[in-house]
């Protein structure tokens, strides 16, 4: 059985959508991106109780945003990705 080292294909998933990997994660995870040359936001939400843990700005043009998450509690977070395409949830868990 091969592993791979980068996002995992997802055969529904729109190509400008962004992606995140790996997931599950304990200590970082990357966000890849395709702004369209505009400017966003991260956002990740506790799944316990909604509250916003962390809030990143993205520049136009980023393509790869490493997020550290060492310090959160285990759990199932939302993260709420919106740039110039529209806004993506996406689901991750902190082991």
């Amino acid at each position: 059985m091969e592993i791979s080292e980068g996002p995992v294909t997802d055969p529904l998933k729109k190509p400008n959508e962004p992606s995140l990997f790996p997931n599950p994660s304990s200590d970082a995870v990357t966000v890849v991106l395709n702004n369209g040359g505009q400017t966003g936001i991260i956002q990740v939400f506790s799944g316990i109780d909604g509250s916003l843990v962390r809030s990143i700005v993205t520049n136009a043009y980023d393509k790869d945003i490493q997020i550290n998450i060492s310090d959160l509690p285990k759990g199932i977070y939302t993260m709420k990705v919106t740039n110039g395409e529209g806004i993506k949830s996406i689901r991750l868990v902190k082991l």
